[in-house]
């Protein structure tokens, strides 16, 4: 389903898209302007619907990729680009589909890793990073390397941050200059913790909020 706010007009729908999601939706939009959204189907596989710049949805269609092991997460460049990510079926490792303007889709791809959580994508400057839960309850990040192609050598990592014990999936928002990248998560002692990526690099983990009473 589809809900949408516009300035001036408000909020419209719900509209149905279709579907037969066995996951939750992840929505993103890409330069110039089109929307996609991604889930896990009934038939684990990658599914996406897709609205270009006339506002028109296009029908459910799938990317195939599967047997998915989790929902997938997506993340998308100015370019066009789009990367889609989630935990293998059946193995713990990342599993990656990636499209890109003019050459299409391509994937699924195993990036490897050992996932204990869902992962989290996220871009800023032009860098993808994949960040989850992994081995000892350590928040764990993999990059891809800015430039023009999108192939399996330009991976940098997992990077074990050493933040943890974590104690759920992370999320991961895009900050301003002095904060390329900040990262929240739930401690082991139940409270709300974050850590943000600089050109220094990566910072010492912060407590925000109580544990719930």
């Amino acid at each position: 389903w589809h809900g949408q706010f516009t300035p001036g007009s408000g909020w419209n729908g719900p509209q149905n898209l279709g579907g037969n999601m066995a996951s939750a939706p992840s929505p993103v939009e890409s330069s110039p302007g089109q929307t996609e959204v991604f889930w896990k189907g009934s038939d684990r596989n990658l599914w996406h619907v897709t609205r270009n710049l006339s506002g028109r949805w296009h029908g459910p269609v799938s990317l195939g990729m599967g047997p998915l092991g989790g929902a997938p997460q997506a993340t998308a460049q100015p370019s066009g680009a789009v990367q889609i990510y989630w935990p293998g079926s059946g193995n713990s490792r990342l599993w990656e589909g990636f499209y890109q303007p003019r050459t299409g889709w391509r994937g699924p791809r195993d990036l490897g890793g050992a996932l204990r959580s869902a992962p989290w994508p996220v871009s800023a400057g032009g860098t993808v990073r994949v960040l989850w839960t992994g081995p000892r309850r350590q928040l764990t990040v993999v990059r891809h390397r800015q430039g023009s192609g999108w192939n399996a050598v330009g991976w940098q990592g997992p990077l074990m941050l050493r933040v943890g014990p974590v104690d759920s999936a992370p999320f991961a928002a895009v900050g301003g200059a002095n904060a390329a990248v900040r990262v929240f998560w739930r401690g082991k002692d139940g409270r709300l913790w974050t850590a943000s990526l600089t050109g220094r690099g990566w910072s010492r983990p912060v407590r925000l909020a109580a544990s719930p009473s």
